[in-house]
Order: C-alpha cells, then structure tokens, then sequence
C-alpha cells in the first residue's frame, strides 16, 4: 500500500498528455483524447450503417504509427484488404471488385508500410484472441475486433446477454493486463429503428447488459439517408454522406456530437474540415 503523495508521483510521471492514439478524426480526438491503452472503446451501429468501414478507416490510420491488430470474425482477409485499396484510392469498391479500376502500385507501396496484423478466423473466443495476441510477440498498441456479437465463448450454460456481458468484461480486464487499446464494433438493437427519427442512444445496447457499464468509451454511428434508402426503398431517395459519431459515453471526458461524411462508394468516412469548409 502506498501513501497519497507516493501514489502522486508514481501517477504523475505517467501522465500521456494530449491524444495517445489517434482515431483518424480530430474532432473525435479533441473530444475523447483518442484511443488510450488500457481501455476499452465500442463502436456501435445498426447492421449496413457503416461499422466496418469506420473501423477500417480507424485502423488504416493508427497502423500508420502504432502496431495494430485486426480481428475480423465476419469478413474474409481478402475482401477486407479490397475495402482498404478503395479506401486509399478513393474508388468505387464495386468497381474495383469488376475489375473497372486497377491496384496501382502506389497504393501497394503505401500499403506494406502500415503495421497491420489482420486475423480472420469465425467463431472465436476471448481466450484465443488473447493467445493469439501473445503468440505474436508484437508489442500491440491498438487491437481492433469486428464484431462483438460474433465472438463466441468456452460455456454455453448462459444466455447470450450474459455472455455478451462476459465477453466485454474479458475484453477490457485483457486492454488493461496488456496495456493495449482495444476497439470493438457491436450491433445496437432493433429499437432504433422503430424510432421516429432513427438516432441511436445507449439505451439500445441495454438488452446486452452490462456493456455500457463496462466500456470506456461508446461511440454511436448514425446516417440518417440510410433509412430513407435502404429501409423504405425510396427510390427518389439521394444518399448526401450526411453522417454522425456519437460519443455517448466517456468515462474520463466530454460527450457529443461530431459530423463526418460518408462516402458510399469506396465505403469510407470523412472528417469535416470547416476551415476549408471541405472533407
């Protein structure tokens, strides 16, 4: 046990000032400080709202600078680096995938200097991807999981809300024994989309549990013209990128709202720069 001013000295030599680790967005940064390592951070959205691509965009950005690591339970390697080429060639990802658009080498180039480890086996659990982790002797600095809801556990004695709640919970006791970040993409439930004007809230994740008691940080994915589009198939329906992160919970900060743009061809976000008054 240590005293108050032993326990102040200890902290503050520790102190990371400013933004740890960059999202990709500064908006999202000046108002979160970033991914911290040691925590945890979801990021959650309704199915086809852009969960994925939002991770991907985030993980392109940090593997830039730190070690990253991306599990993907839903989507094949293959496909996930196709979605990584449109994005940094800002193409059409279905024209790339018809073969319209070359890879340009550039883009390959740019590509193998990221520090990106990419896993992309179904079903598993907490405990394998905490060996995996370990197994690769790399110092992670952020680890990113597409999504929660596919991670499966050892028991299946629990319901599945209580396992969503265990799973969280291993997740983030794991973020703090490693001191590594992790972001997790999840499912938010029906709810919003029985909701006049469609907003998510923290509300929607309660079904699960305990996962709003247990993250660090939750940050909403909203684009209201999906639901005009793809819900009502209005046909005269035009999707103009209009699209939110809602940061809804912060444990050690602000919450809010941050405008980013969605760009449905090469399935990717934006962030607004108002000075330029641009993306």
């Amino acid at each position: 046990m240590q005293t108050l001013r032993d326990s102040i000295d200890s902290v503050s030599k520790n102190i990371v000032s400013g933004i740890e680790i960059s999202t990709g967005f500064q908006q999202l940064d000046d108002m979160s400080l970033g991914f911290k390592r040691g925590e945890l951070t979801l990021i959650a959205g309704r199915p086809s709202i852009g969960k994925t691509a939002m991770i991907v965009d985030m993980a392109l950005h940090t593997s830039q600078k730190y070690n990253t690591g991306f599990f993907s339970l839903e989507m094949g390697q293959q496909q996930l680096i196709e979605r990584m080429i449109a994005n940094k060639q800002d193409v059409s990802y279905t024209d790339l995938k018809k073969g319209i658009i070359d890879v340009k080498q550039e883009t390959k180039d740019l590509l193998s200097t990221h520090s990106l480890w990419i896993d992309d086996r179904t079903g598993l659990t907490p405990e394998v991807i905490w060996a995996t982790i370990k197994a690769t002797k790399v110092n992670f600095d952020v680890i990113f999981i597409d999504y929660l809801q596919l991670i499966r556990t050892a028991t299946v004695k629990r319901a599945r809300y209580e396992e969503l709640d265990r799973i969280t919970e291993n997740i983030r006791e794991t973020a703090k024994q490693l001191n590594i970040a992790f972001v997790v993409a999840a499912q938010l439930n029906r709810a919003v989309d029985n909701r006049e004007n469609h907003e998510p809230r923290l509300s929607d994740l309660r079904e699960t549990g305990g996962i709003e008691q247990t993250c660090d940080k939750i940050i909403l994915l909203h684009r209201p013209a999906y639901y005009n589009i793809y819900e009502k198939s209005d046909k005269d329906a035009v999707d103009d990128g209009e699209a939110w992160l809602i940061l809804a919970k912060n444990r050690n900060g602000e919450t809010g709202r941050i405008p980013v743009v969605w760009f449905g061809k090469s399935m990717a976000f934006r962030q607004v720069n108002f000075e330029l008054e641009s993306f």
